[in-house]
């Protein structure tokens, strides 16, 4: 993802799932199903917290952008969801980067 006119919803989707199939390669994780908009990440994929610290520092690699919205989609009222799909993390995504570049 190098120019921001590329930010569109199943780009970034693409993103997501490729960042976590590479994650989760390697474990043993009883989720058979491919990685799509509706996985959720802590029941279905096992993610837990250093998952997650993984995932946004990985993100943010990928998009070249800090300091992204994720406390906003993984927190309410200054407590953990407990857990998000693959379609939130990418719709707090496309709206994070379109709003930087307008």
């Amino acid at each position: 993802m190098s120019h921001p006119s590329s930010y569109d919803e199943n780009a970034i989707r693409g993103q997501v799932v490729e960042v976590l199939e590479d994650m989760t390669r390697d474990w043993d994780r009883q989720y058979s199903e491919a990685i799509c908009g509706q996985t959720r990440l802590v029941a279905d994929l096992g993610c837990e917290s250093i998952d997650f610290v993984m995932l946004i520092v990985s993100i943010e690699g990928v998009f070249q952008q800090k300091n992204l919205p994720f406390e906003a989609l993984l927190t309410k009222n200054g407590r953990f969801v407990g857990d998000v799909t693959v379609d939130q993390i990418t719709q707090m995504l496309v709206n994070a980067l379109q709003a930087k570049v307008t």
